[in-house]
């Protein structure tokens, strides 16, 4: 996930403020991007969704909001 949230961010251009919003801490951002940190659901499923991930990204490791290359992914497993 670490990986994944650094890398979404980066494409999108986004701050680790503009990602951490308000219920979320710059620092737990850098912390997480860095592997210093794990992640719970919780917080991975609203960093998901500002990243405009679906859910289902979080256990495969994938960077894309493209359904279709999902569902390949999905069927290559």
């Amino acid at each position: 996930i670490n990986d994944v949230v650094k890398t979404r961010r980066d494409m999108l251009g986004l701050t680790r403020a503009e990602l951490a919003g308000v219920d979320i801490a710059e620092s737990t951002i850098w912390r997480i991007e860095s592997k210093k940190q794990s992640v719970s659901h919780k917080v991975a499923k609203k960093l998901f969704e500002r990243l405009n991930l679906y859910p289902s990204c979080i256990n495969m490791g994938i960077v894309t909001d493209n359904k279709d290359t999902l569902h390949l992914y999905e069927e290559l497993i």
